[in-house]
């Protein structure tokens, strides 16, 4: 099989879940960033992986600032710096 004619293809999350992240949320909030149907998706349309950044992209000032802090505490208990999130040092 050629590489070239090789395509990836998803199956549609469930009705009663996000189209967007295929898990079920407050469309106030952020996209699952985790979930593997995000991941996938979002790497198909954009050719590189989501970060938190992207998924919550969509939201308020407001809830990425408090979404940006939780983050933020988990990275630090965490020791890590990978989410894709902008952290004030």
């Amino acid at each position: 099989m050629n590489e070239s004619t090789v395509k990836m293809m998803l199956l549609p999350p469930g009705k009663d879940v996000c189209q967007i992240c295929a898990t079920k949320h407050d469309p106030a909030l952020p996209h699952n960033a985790q979930s593997l149907y995000y991941q996938t998706k979002f790497e198909m349309e954009n050719g590189r992986a989501a970060t938190w950044e992207d998924a919550m992209a969509h939201c308020t000032e407001e809830v990425k600032s408090v979404w940006r802090e939780a983050l933020s505490d988990v990275m630090k208990e965490n020791k890590c710096n990978q989410m894709g999130v902008k952290v004030k040092k």
